[in-house]
């Protein structure tokens, strides 16, 4: 099973149209390292309308694991939310995190996530760790990734 995890969703463009699409909620380092140079270069659940053209990123909860760095960040949309609310959305995420990473893989660090804010804050604290390029290797072949186009 894989780890990284997309779902449809269906948006409306900003002219209105709308569409389903396959946004990103979990990403695993380790797994998809295409994805994690996306987040750094702010392309991540970027999406076109396949109606206008219309290009933009569609924010939602969104969980990121760097095994190698011990790290399950939460960046949420912007907006006000409850403590509640926050904890239902991260609560969700992680259960799907830990069901995808077999039991005998699963580490103290999985039950402490950190909330990182935006997608800006989550790369952000994916910078400063350093040594990560600005650009992943190829995405696996076969594979499309959704939200990217």
């Amino acid at each position: 099973m894989a780890i990284s995890q997309s779902e449809p969703t269906e948006i409306s463009c900003s002219r209105g149209h709308s569409f389903i699409v396959s946004l990103w909620r979990i990403v695993d380092a380790e797994e998809r390292p295409d994805l994690r140079a996306l987040i750094l270069m702010g392309r991540l659940n970027v999406v076109r309308c396949p109606y206008c053209g219309a290009e933009e990123q569609v924010a939602v909860p969104f969980l990121y694991h760097d095994a190698a760095h011990e790290a399950v960040l939460l960046a949420l949309p912007p907006g006000r939310l409850e403590e509640r609310e926050v904890r239902a959305l991260a609560d969700r995420l992680v259960e799907a995190l830990h069901s995808a990473i077999p039991p005998q893989k699963r580490r103290p660090y999985l039950y402490n996530v950190q909330l990182a804010g935006s997608m800006a804050g989550l790369a952000g604290e994916i910078r400063s760790w350093g040594g990560l390029p600005l650009t992943g290797p190829a995405q696996p072949a076969g594979e499309e990734s959704p939200a990217t186009q």
